[in-house]
């Protein structure tokens, strides 16, 4: 399963600005480093580690960064990652 590792930090923050490929350590960061990314900002690094693993992991389910929406309590963020997962399944 491809999932994101967080592997760079804001310095003195526990807020990552890189992240890399389980599957293959293809590295993936932000357009800018902030210990405050949007949510815009992380939906890029999403949707592009979506694209990565769609062509290098085909047959790997992708499991990309939990990125709260306005309003979401951690339960619906859970329930929404549960449902994301398991999509088309």
């Amino acid at each position: 399963m491809g999932t994101l590792i967080p592997v760079a930090f804001v310095e003195g923050t526990k807020s990552a600005f890189v992240w890399k490929c389980s599957e293959c350590d293809f590295a993936i960061s932000l357009s800018r480093v902030t210990d405050k990314p949007s949510f815009n900002e992380l939906q890029v690094v999403n949707g592009s580690f979506s694209v990565h693993c769609r062509h290098e992991h085909p047959n790997s389910p992708v499991v990309g960064l939990m990125i709260p929406a306005m309003g979401e309590d951690s339960a619906q963020i859970a329930f929404r990652v549960l449902r994301e997962a398991t999509k088309g399944k």
